[in-house]
Order: structure tokens, then C-alpha cells, then sequence
């Protein structure tokens, strides 16, 4: 094989000399080009061509291919580095070009290269570009590093044209575009606002709209859909609104804004200025419970006259029917601090129909047991004079200071008229007894 290639070279060295405009063939008597490489055999052999060092340390080598083997392939040795240049005709100066390290990166214009494929500009004042076109240069796509006047990468294409992304198998399906105006569409080849996410593109197709809405405000809006396209009142949207106090507001297909959030952490329900944390306008009507359309149970809140009164309201919707109400703490009413160890504490009057009180103790019918011990007549006297007021009744001060336990004064009121029953009954006796005595010495005389 060594000496086909010397004798190859030889010829090729006279040729040289000789000038001989023909071309030149080895291993093939018709060559069809100026030097034409044929292998011996097309199953074991290719064709070859290897410039080198004698021991082969450095080597320059085209192969052709051969069956069972269909890639031609240029290699060189694994140490080395491979340059492509540019030179005088003299070959007095060489200009590195393109640069093929033995790891597979290749740089052009650079000779350490920091990635697969790393291109550099020829001059420090102008980018580097990646330019991919027609013949006409009509349509190009150009993908470019940056530089004056245009700092910072860009992706560039045609002005009027789309750029496309999308998937390929057997053909091309579109999946995203960025038309020449800045529109970006997902799911649709017609864009009509800043970004355009839709189903399938079709009309009545969910899609999602960021853009600025055709309505009073024509602010930001992130548009929820049934439609094609950004038409007001087509879906809910939510709607950036910086005018006053940044807030964030849910609009409805009414383009009314039916839910308010500020920056301030406040929320408004059915109103778009909310001055409270939690604020509900229009109607005020507010349901916290379970269950599920008229099995619903739970606490209604409802401002049935705003500004009188505000109902609180347990409710079964499945009965149409009141609810008890539960409240395990105690509870203040007109004023903050109520009284300490009252479930109840009104700082006011109260008016009611009816009130029902049931003692957790005993009522005083055990007044009326034998055993029971009623103070005599004289002894009452005496603790009446003592004391200034009905011995086990709380004194004028106790009221003035503790107030009244209307229960236990109640207890305390029964025990009273049920004593007093029973001096009325021993006054009765006595007053009988006198009447007959009386009544025997007048049959007497």
C-alpha cells in the first residue's frame, strides 16, 4: 500500500511539473474528475487519500466509504487540532479561521472554542451571526450576538413574516408564532393581542389573552376565554389597574369587577374600593357552610337594609327553616369588656316578650317541708331591725355594686312569698281560734 501511494504521488508530482491538462485516475481507468481515488474492492476497500508525517504522528486523511461501512469520513490524528486557514499565495502568513479540537468543539474565528459550535466576529466591533436563507435572501432566519448598533443577542427574521415553531414528522405542525408586530400566538396562526394561548385556534375554542382590552379602562388584562380573540365580555379576565392604590381585579363577562385585591392586602367582594379588609358590597349577602346547592347548611350573613340592620342568620337551605345558633364563648353586647364568668354581658337595656330562666338549683318548695325552719314573727323583727332589709335578700349596696342575678333573685322572691304563705296560714289559724273563743264566751252570758 506504501509504495502505491509513493508511486501516486510521483506521477502526480510529474504531472505537476508537466502540467498536463488531463485528469488523473488511481485503481480506475475513466477517472471522472481532476484526481480520482478508487479503492480495490468495494466491499473491503474505499478510497483513500492521506497526507502525513513518515511514522503517521500527524496525518491528514479522506476516506470514501465502503459497503457496510456508506459514511466518507475526514480524519486526523487524535492529538491534533484541526485548522482551516486562509494564506498568502506565498504561504508567508496564515489566518486561522475554523479550528476542530480533538473533543469535537469546533470554533470559527476563535481557537478555543467554549461550546459544539463557537462563532466569533472577524472585527471587535461587529457581531457574529448565523445566517440561514433562500436563494434570493427574501426569506432568512439570522440568529446574531449583539454588537453596534444593536447591543444584545437577536433572533432575526424577515420584516412582514412569522416565525414559526412547531413539530415535524412526516410534515410540519405549527405550534408558535411571533408575527413581525411582536404578536406571539400558542395554538393559533392569527394572533391578535401581545400573547395569545388558544385549544385548537378555532372560533368557541377556550383561549387565554394577555392584553389590553377594548373597554373603559384599557388597561393589562389576562383574558380567560370561550372565543378566538380578546372581546370584552366573552369570559372572566383579571385586570391590573395602577391608577390609584395597584390593584389586582377579577372582571366578569358584565365588565363589571367583581373581585378587588390591593396592595395594602385588602379583598373586596362586589366592590373595587375596599376600605376594610374584607368588604362586600351590592347586596352584603354572605354563606358560610357545607353541603351543596339545596342541601346547603350554614351561617348567613346578610345586610338586608344596608345601613339599619344586619341579619345573622343560621339557615337550612334542604328545609327552608332557621337554624339554632352556637356560640361556646361569651358574648358582649354593647360593649367590649363584659362582665367576668357571664356567657351573656349587654351593656344596655333589653327589651323581650318573654324571658325563660331555669335554675341549676333547687327550687324553694322546700319551704313547705315539716322539717323547714320559718323564723318566728319576733325574730324576723329583730334581724329586719339588724340588718335594715329582709334577712337572705341582698342589701340596697350589694344591687348598687354586683347588680341583680334575676334567677337567684327570683329563688330568693319564691322563698319569701312561700314564708310569708305560711305566717299568712299560722295568722289565719290564730285569727280562727280568737273568733271562736269569742264566739263560745258570747254563748256563755
Amino acid at each position: 500500500m506504501a509504495t502505491r501511494y509513493h508511486l501516486t504521488f510521483l506521477i502526480l508530482f510529474l504531472l505537476g511539473q508537466l502540467t498536463i491538462a488531463q485528469k488523473v485516475g488511481i485503481n480506475t481507468d475513466t477517472p471522472l474528475f481532476d484526481l480520482d481515488v478508487r479503492g480495490l474492492d468495494d466491499v473491503t476497500d474505499g478510497g483513500e487519500l492521506q497526507l502525513g508525517t513518515p511514522s503517521e504522528s500527524n496525518f491528514l486523511r479522506f476516506f470514501s466509504g465502503r459497503l457496510g461501512d456508506h459514511h466518507p469520513f475526514l480524519a486526523f490524528h487524535e492529538d491534533d487540532t484541526f485548522h482551516f486557514v486562509t494564506t498568502l499565495p506565498d504561504w508567508s502568513t496564515f489566518i486561522r479561521r475554523m479550528t476542530w479540537l480533538p473533543s469535537g468543539l469546533v470554533g470559527i474565528n476563535v481557537e478555543s472554542p467554549m461550546g459544539h459550535l463557537d462563532i466569533r466576529p472577524t472585527d471587535s466591533g461587529v457581531g457574529a451571526y448565523v445566517h440561514v436563507g433562500n436563494v434570493a435572501n427574501t426569506q432568512f432566519l439570522r440568529l446574531y450576538s449583539g454588537s453596534d448598533p444593536f447591543p444584545g443577542p437577536a433572533l432575526i427574521w424577515p420584516n412582514g413574516a412569522p416565525l414559526r415553531l412547531g413539530s415535524a414528522e412526516n410534515s410540519f405542525t405549527e405550534r408558535m408564532r411571533i408575527t413581525s408586530a411582536g404578536l406571539v400566538g400558542i395554538g393559533t396562526i392569527a394572533p391578535v393581542n401581545p400573547l395569545d394561548i388558544r385549544r385548537d385556534g378555532t372560533m368557541g375554542s377556550p383561549s387565554i389573552v394577555l392584553g389590553l382590552i377594548s373597554d373603559v379602562s384599557n388597561r393589562p388584562v389576562l383574558q380567560f376565554s370561550e372565543w378566538d380573540a380578546a372581546v370584552p365580555g366573552s369570559g372572566m379576565a383579571i385586570e391590573y389597574d395602577g391608577t390609584a392604590e395597584n390593584k389586582i381585579c377579577f372582571i366578569g363577562t358584565d365588565l363589571q369587577r367583581k373581585f378587588t385585591f390591593t396592595t395594602s392586602g385588602r379583598l373586596g367582594i362586589a366592590t373595587d374600593d375596599p376600605i376594610e379588609y374584607l368588604e362586600i358590597g351590592d347586596s352584603g349577602r354572605m354563606f358560610i357552610g357545607n353541603g351543596a346547592g339545596a342541601n346547603r347548611k350554614g351561617l348567613l350573613i346578610d345586610a338586608v337594609e344596608p345601613g339599619n340592620y344586619v341579619r345573622l342568620n343560621p339557615f337550612d337551605y334542604s328545609t327552608s327553616s332557621n337554624m339554632d345558633l352556637y356560640l361556646p364563648g361569651d358574648v358582649n353586647i354593647g360593649h367590649i369588656a363584659g362582665a367576668t364568668g357571664y356567657k351573656l354581658s349587654v351593656g344596655g337595656k333589653i327589651m323581650a316578650e318573654e324571658v325563660r330562666i331555669q335554675l341549676q338549683g333547687s327550687w324553694p318548695d322546700y319551704v313547705f317541708d315539716p322539717e323547714y325552719n320559718l323564723r318566728s314573727p319576733d325574730n324576723l323583727e329583730k334581724e329586719i331591725l339588724r340588718l335594715g332589709h329582709l334577712p337572705g335578700i341582698p342589701s340596697a349596696a350589694t344591687f348598687e355594686k354586683e347588680g341583680v342575678e334575676l334567677g337567684e333573685m327570683q329563688r330568693l322572691m319564691m322563698e319569701k312569698i312561700e314564708e310569708l304563705t305560711l305566717y299568712i296560714i299560722q295568722q289565719q289559724k290564730q285569727i280562727q281560734s280568737m273568733e271562736n273563743q269569742v264566739a263560745l264566751l258570747i254563748d256563755q252570758n
